[in-house]
C-alpha cells in the first residue's frame, strides 16, 4: 500500500485541497501495471511540490529510486529545492552539467534530460521517472526522454512513466494520451486535472484581465510549418520598427502603474528591440534569450526580480520555469498557433500575491488577501491576436490529432471598455457592467424579467446561457441505445426541472470515450481506481459522491453539463 500525505511530509508543508486529490489519485495508479499516468494543473498551481511529495511516497513504500527529469536548469533547481522542502530527509541529488552537478546515488534524484538521457543504464533500480513539463515528450519514440526511458527500462522492465503538465496537448500530435498516426502514447491515463478557473474562483491564482488592443499584428500571408508560424516569415511580418514602436506606446499607457511587464516576442531580434522601444521613453527594460550566456542571463532576470527593470522582452526563455508572482502584465507579441504556448505564455501572470493578515484557510481569505495585496489581477495585452484563435485562458482544450483548432472568436466579445470576455458572460469580468443581449451576452436583469412576464415560463430565460442548480439528488441507471455500446447513465436531480439532468459515461466502448469515463469516475471518488465495465460501474456505484452544484446549458430540448462544484458534497 502507497503512502499517504501525512507519513513522513515535512510538518510545516500543508497541502492545498486539490494538490492532496491529485496526489492520492496519482499514487493509487502506482498500483496498476502498465499505467502511465498525467496530473494536470494550470501554471503556478504547484506540480514542483507534487513531484517531490510523490517521489517521497514511492520511495517510502517501494525503497526503489525516483528520477525527475525536465528540460532547463531553472527547474531543476526548482525541484530540487522543493524536494529539500517537502521530503527534506530524503538523500536528493542533481544531474544536471548547466549546473554543475552529476549526482548518480542519491534516492531522488532531478535531472536535466539533455545531461542524463546518455546515462541512463548508471541509474540502478529506479522504479519511478517523472516528466515535468511532459507535453515536451515527442509522440512516437524518438528525442531524449524517449532515449532516457528506454536506458531505464533496459535494467528496470516496470518503470512507471508520470508525467505533470499544464497543457495536455502537443501543437503536432494532439492530446497526449491519443494515439497518433497508428502509435499508441507512452501516457494512458488522466489521473488529475483541475482548471484554470477552478483555482482562481479559489483564490489559488490570480484572475487573467485580456484587454482589446488598437494596435494589432498582422500574420495574413505567413506559412506554417507543422502547424506553427513560419519562424522567419513570422519575424518578418511583426519585427517591424513602426509597430514595434506603436505597440509599445500602447502598453505603456495601458499598463500604467504595473510594475512587472513580460513582454513575449518572435525572436531574439524582436526582444532586443523591443526593450530598445521602451528604453527610449525613459521606461527601464532589458531582453533575454536561449543564446545570452547564463551568468548575463541571470543578473538581468534577478534585475527584473528585484525591481529595477520594469520590463523584460523575452523570445522562448521564459515561458517554463520562470516563476516570479509578482509579473502583473503579460504582453503578447509571439502570434501563435499553439494553444500549449498561448497558454503556458499567459500563465506567467497568474501566480498570486498574498496580503498579511488573512485567513488563507479559508476561500474567501485568499481572494481578500489578492484584493488586498499587490497584484489584484494580471493584465494581458494581445497584440498577437491569439486570444481570438484559442479563445480565453479558462476555456482552451487544446487540439486533437484530427484538424487545426477551430478560429475561437466566436467564443469571445469585448465590452465598452476594453475588457474581453466570454461570449455567454453575463457581466464583464473588468467594469462589472451587465451586457445586454444584443451584445451577444446573457440577457440583462431587465430584460429576464420582461421576457418572464411575457412568456410566463422560467424555460425562455434559462436555455440562453449556462444557468447553476443546486443538486437535490443522484441517480446511476444502464443506458441501452440500438448500435452501441451500453453506457453508465449519471443523472442529477435538481430544483424546477421535470426530469433529471444526465451525461453518460461509457465504460464499454474504447479509446477516448472510455479514457473519459475513467477520468469521470476519478472526479467523483477522489481519484478511486476506475472500473473497467458498466456492470462494475453499476456494482460499485455506492463509492461515487455528488456534486453540491452544476452548470447547464440547454441545447434545443436537452441540458449539457458545462462544470460542477463538490463543494460540501454528499455520499
Amino acid at each position: 500500500m502507497l503512502a499517504s500525505a501525512r507519513d513522513t511530509t515535512s510538518p510545516t508543508f500543508k497541502w492545498r485541497p486539490y494538490q492532496a486529490h491529485a496526489l492520492d489519485a496519482g499514487a493509487r495508479l502506482f498500483t496498476e501495471p502498465g499505467c502511465n499516468p498525467i496530473v494536470v494543473i494550470p501554471t503556478g498551481g504547484g506540480k514542483g511540490p507534487l513531484s517531490a511529495e510523490f517521489s517521497r511516497r514511492y520511495i517510502l513504500s517501494t525503497g526503489k529510486r525516483v528520477i525527475v527529469a525536465t528540460h532547463v536548469k531553472e527547474l531543476v533547481q526548482q525541484n530540487y529545492n522543493q524536494i529539500r522542502r517537502v521530503a527534506p530527509h530524503l538523500n536528493a541529488g542533481i544531474f544536471s552539467a548547466s549546473l554543475g552537478r552529476k549526482d548518480r546515488h542519491g534516492q531522488v534524484t532531478i535531472a536535466n534530460v539533455q545531461s542524463i538521457a546518455s546515462h541512463a543504464r548508471s541509474f540502478k533500480n529506479v522504479g519511478l521517472l517523472i516528466i515535468d513539463e511532459a507535453h515536451l515528450l515527442q509522440h512516437g519514440e524518438d528525442g531524449q526522454y524517449h532515449q532516457l526511458i528506454k536506458g531505464l527500462r533496459s535494467i528496470s522492465p516496470d518503470l512507471i512513466v508520470l508525467g505533470l503538465t499544464a497543457t495536455p496537448w502537443r501543437l503536432n500530435s494532439g492530446n497526449l494520451i491519443e494515439p497518433f498516426k497508428g502509435v499508441e502514447p507512452l501516457f494512458n491515463e488522466v489521473a488529475y486535472e483541475i482548471g484554470i478557473a477552478e483555482l482562481v474562483a479559489d483564490g489559488y491564482l490570480t484572475r487573467i484581465v485580456p484587454r482589446s488592443t488598437k494596435v494589432r499584428q498582422n500574420t495574413t500571408g505567413v506559412r506554417r510549418a507543422a502547424g506553427e508560424f513560419a519562424p522567419k516569415e513570422l519575424n518578418e511580418a511583426v519585427n517591424v520598427d513602426e509597430l514595434n514602436i506603436a505597440i509599445t506606446d500602447e502598453v505603456i499607457d495601458a499598463a500604467e502603474g504595473r510594475k512587472a511587464i513580460l513582454d513575449f516576442c518572435v525572436g531574439i531580434d524582436h526582444a532586443e528591440r523591443v526593450a530598445k522601444t521602451y528604453n527610449d521613453r525613459g521606461i527601464p527594460a532589458a531582453f533575454v534569450s536561449g543564446d545570452m550566456a547564463a551568468a548575463e542571463r541571470d543578473r538581468i532576470i534577478n534585475s527584473f526580480k528585484a525591481g529595477r527593470t520594469r520590463v523584460l522582452a523575452n523570445c522562448g526563455i521564459l515561458t517554463t520555469g520562470f516563476d516570479h508572482p509578482a509579473v502583473d502584465c503579460i504582453v503578447h507579441r509571439r502570434p501563435t498557433n499553439s494553444p500549449g504556448l498561448f497558454l503556458q505564455i499567459t500563465g506567467r501572470g497568474t501566480r498570486v500575491v498574498y496580503a498579511e493578515g488573512y485567513d488563507l484557510e479559508t476561500r474567501e481569505g485568499r481572494l481578500a488577501a489578492i484584493a488586498a495585496g499587490g497584484k489584484p489581477d494580471c493584465l494581458m495585452l494581445d497584440f498577437a491576436q491569439n486570444t481570438m484563435r484559442h479563445g480565453l485562458i479558462d476555456s482552451v482544450r487544446g487540439i486533437h490529432k484530427k484538424g487545426k483548432e477551430a478560429d475561437a472568436s466566436s467564443t469571445i466579445k469585448e465590452c465598452f471598455c476594453g475588457v474581453i470576455n466570454a461570449r455567454d458572460a453575463q457581466f464583464c469580468s473588468g467594469c462589472g457592467s451587465e451586457f445586454p443581449t444584443k451584445l451577444g451576452g446573457a440577457p440583462t436583469a431587465a430584460e429576464r424579467e420582461a421576457k418572464l412576464h411575457k412568456s410566463n415560463t422560467a424555460e425562455a430565460v434559462m436555455n440562453e446561457n449556462a444557468v447553476e442548480f443546486q443538486v437535490l439528488g443522484m441517480r446511476y441507471s444502464r443506458h441501452t441505445k440500438e448500435g452501441a455500446p451500453d453506457s453508465f447513465k449519471v443523472s442529477f436531480t435538481v430544483p424546477g426541472e421535470p426530469w433529471p439532468i444526465s451525461v453518460w459515461w461509457l465504460f464499454n466502448a474504447e479509446g477516448w470515450g472510455k479514457k473519459t469515463a475513467r477520468l469521470n469516475w476519478r472526479k467523483f471518488t477522489d481519484g478511486g481506481k476506475p472500473p473497467n465495465s458498466v456492470d462494475e460501474a453499476i456494482a460499485r456505484a455506492q463509492e461515487l459522491k455528488y456534486p453540491a452544484r452544476i452548470w447547464a446549458s440547454r441545447r434545443g430540448s436537452f441540458w449539457t453539463i458545462e462544470g460542477m462544484s463538490f463543494d460540501h458534497y454528499q455520499k
